[in-house]
């Protein structure tokens, strides 16, 4: 079965299981999201490793590996920080999991005013889209000065509810 998942989510996923800490390696990040996915028997996407593959296409995608690093890809991603894949990760809007495998989908520029609509979304009963947020979201992490540990933590808080993220995004197997 086909999933998809915000990339906003994703990132505060990202940002909950590694204690808020932007510099956090993503070999790190990916560990974390692992054993979360472990000890409480569920996956983000269709499968345990599409969380893991889907950071490996984003890599891709931004060019910090090539497609001939797959095998190398835990090594490298030491050497990656959170904070350098959030313009990436925000500059796309959705990834779509299904079993042929993993997808980016959507695009957004930081620059611009991002006009976008609700019917731009894949619809979610159980996440209904607020674009406002999405808007926010983008717009917070687009200036240098927002990106501490702290602030990060205190804008997501406030903006989101870190339990109802891992149980809505996080499927049981």
């Amino acid at each position: 079965m086909a999933n998809i998942i915000r990339t906003s989510d994703i990132l505060a996923i990202c940002l909950i299981l590694s204690d808020y800490n932007l510099d956090a390696d993503m070999a790190e990040v990916i560990e974390n999201v692992e054993v979360y996915q472990k000890e409480n028997d569920c996956f983000l996407g269709t499968g345990p490793e599409d969380f893991r593959n889907a950071f490996f296409w984003l890599a891709y995608n931004a060019g910090l590996i090539g497609f001939s690093n797959y095998d190398e890809f835990p090594e490298i991603m030491k050497n990656v920080s959170l904070r350098e894949l959030v313009r990436p990760l925000l500059s796309t809007r959705e990834l779509h999991c299904n079993d042929e495998g993993e997808y980016w989908e959507g695009k957004y520029s930081f620059l611009d005013s991002q006009n976008d609509s609700k019917d731009n979304w894949f619809y979610d009963f159980n996440n209904p889209v607020d674009t406002q947020y999405e808007y926010r979201i983008r717009d917070f992490f687009k200036v240098p000065e927002n990106l501490t540990n702290h602030s990060v933590m205190t804008f997501l808080r406030e903006h989101n509810d870190g339990k109802r993220i891992l149980s809505v995004c996080m499927n049981r197997r």
